[in-house]
């Protein structure tokens, strides 16, 4: 819903922005791609060795990605310190197992970006949120095979 906005931002500060719902192949001169289609979050999650759960510096109302999805992905995750009750027992089990970087403010952001460029530091901490986020998947597949064995074919 912010797409159109960020990207006016982008260009007001030199930058050349596009849309990604907008092309499928960007452009050579393209310097900010907005992932814009929430449709195509996995895809980005995949890519990106650094995701920040957005919205979580301000505390903006359901703010940032579930952060099992970037972590079952393999992305290291950012986080400001307002990361939202709808996912407060997987924010603290990422924490608990030190599978998320914290950041306090945009100039610690930018430092933790800056951190995390580092591809052994990235990986240690991706490695960390995939065991966690993964950690329940065998009990789930045991228990969908069970019931679908009880299920009428």
């Amino acid at each position: 819903a912010r797409a159109t906005a960020l990207a006016a931002k982008a260009e007001a500060a030199g930058f050349v922005p596009g849309l990604r719902s907008q092309t499928d192949d960007p452009a050579p001169d393209l310097q900010v791609l907005i992932a814009d289609d929430p449709g195509e979050a996995g895809l980005w999650y995949r890519l990106a060795p650094v995701t920040y759960a957005g919205g979580t510096l301000s505390g903006a109302p359901g703010a940032g990605p579930h952060p099992f999805a970037p972590a079952a992905l393999g992305s290291a995750i950012l986080r400001g310190p307002h990361a939202g009750p709808e996912a407060a027992e997987e924010w603290a089990a990422l924490d608990a197992a030190r599978a998320v970087r914290p950041v306090a403010d945009a100039a610690e952001l930018g430092r933790a970006v800056d951190e995390l460029l580092a591809p052994v530091r990235a990986a240690e901490l991706a490695a960390r949120a995939w065991r966690v986020s993964t950690a329940g998947a065998g009990v789930a597949q045991a228990v969908a095979a069970v019931v679908a064995g009880l299920l009428p074919a």
